[in-house]
């Protein structure tokens, strides 16, 4: 699978307000809160390696939310 692109994410500002509320409030369930922060990350342009290494989680975790 090297030298393939992973699929751009693009989110509203909208959106964007609503992923950090949820990543950041302190209710929400860590799950949730993971994936809210796994696509911030993606709609800044970094790929999955940078992503998993950041945030300290599995490769696989990130193509799986990407």
């Amino acid at each position: 699978m090297s030298g393939m692109k992973a699929k751009v994410i693009e989110v509203s500002q909208e959106a964007q307000r609503e992923l950090e509320k949820l990543a950041n409030r302190y209710s929400t369930r860590q799950q949730i809160a993971l994936r809210a922060r796994l696509v911030l990350r993606m709609a800044e342009g970094k790929n999955n390696s940078e992503i998993a290494r950041e945030m300290k989680v599995r490769l696989n975790t990130v193509r799986l939310w990407r």
